[in-house]
């Protein structure tokens, strides 16, 4: 693909939201509440054996939530990208999932994943890891491509770190640690801490929210402080749009070639999708099917 420079436009943006916290701080809580702030319609990935069902709205009173749910109770990368895809398929414009944690080391997550591939490869470690590696990439591409705002709950612990103190003596710092890959909150653009009492934004990027704090109560205000930055722009590339001209049966292999070279350029190449032309629908990418459709070898594409 020939490369070049462009000026910079702001356009509006698909917020990625992660809370983290440990247990009983609230995270599915605030997450419904941001989701629900941040679109009018959206849907929640539940690994955590129909929690979120206990936000749902109440059709007495009218309190709770309304949304979509999926129950997963394998929590393999393959399986998140396979939700995500069929998301989108959905085109809900927020997803929750909830809770990213239980694909890492929940049921079938990286964890077990990658100590079933050690033990294939005769306590290799490496080789073990390398072999589950390709598949958490996928679900990653797919949560950060989502055509809509993604907001993750993930479960944190409490550790003690010894450390001198100002006297002479010890003292122990208390720190939390997300139970995640190293690095996990580089995959987002806002992410929170929370506790029972405090909502805390520890990063926000492009915004004025790192460092502010919130209470629980306040996920209204929070979920309005991000929809407004980012609405602040010029409309973006329609993804769906893109895979409506797609998927069209009759979308000739010279369409399909200019469609592709048009998602290359817009950033929407990594776009989950469910693959059309399947008997079992399987997940896949923009890119990926709009190569098979242009009769194109990926790396001539890439």
């Amino acid at each position: 693909m020939e490369m070049a420079f462009a000026p910079a436009v702001r356009t509006r943006r698909w917020g990625r939201v992660a809370l983290t916290g440990p247990p009983g701080s609230g995270r599915l809580r605030t997450a419904l509440t941001l989701a629900g702030g941040l679109a009018d319609r959206f849907a929640v990935i539940d690994t955590q054996c129909a929690a979120s069902e206990a936000y749902a709205i109440n059709t007495d009173t009218g309190d709770g939530h309304q949304f979509d749910v999926l129950h997963l109770y394998r929590c393999s990368p393959d399986n998140l990208h396979t939700a995500l895809a069929t998301a989108v398929g959905e085109r809900y414009p927020a997803i929750v999932v909830s809770s990213l944690t239980d694909f890492w080391s929940g049921p079938g997550g990286m964890l077990a994943a990658a100590d079933q591939e050690i033990t294939r490869n005769g306590g290799n470690t490496h080789a073990g890891w390398r072999a589950v590696r390709p598949a958490e990439q996928r679900a990653a591409e797919a949560l950060l491509h989502y055509p809509g705002h993604v907001v993750v709950t993930m479960r944190s612990r409490v550790e003690w770190l010894p450390e001198d103190g100002d006297g002479g003596g010890r003292t122990l710092r208390r720190i939390t640690k997300v139970e995640q890959r190293e690095g996990i909150e580089d995959d987002f653009d806002t992410v929170c801490e929370l506790n029972a009492d405090t909502v805390t934004v520890t990063k926000a990027h492009g915004t004025a929210l790192a460092g502010q704090i919130f209470s629980p109560d306040q996920g209204a205000d929070l979920a309005k402080a991000l929809h407004d930055w980012l609405a602040d722009g010029a409309p973006g590339p329609d993804a769906y749009a893109l895979i409506d001209q797609a998927t069209d049966p009759d979308l000739t292999t010279e369409q399909a070639r200019d469609l592709l070279t048009q998602c290359l350029r817009t950033r929407l190449s990594r776009t989950p999708m469910l693959h059309p032309s399947t008997p079992h629908p399987r997940p896949t990418s923009l890119h990926a099917y709009l190569t098979e459709r242009a009769g194109a070898s990926p790396a001539a594409t890439a």
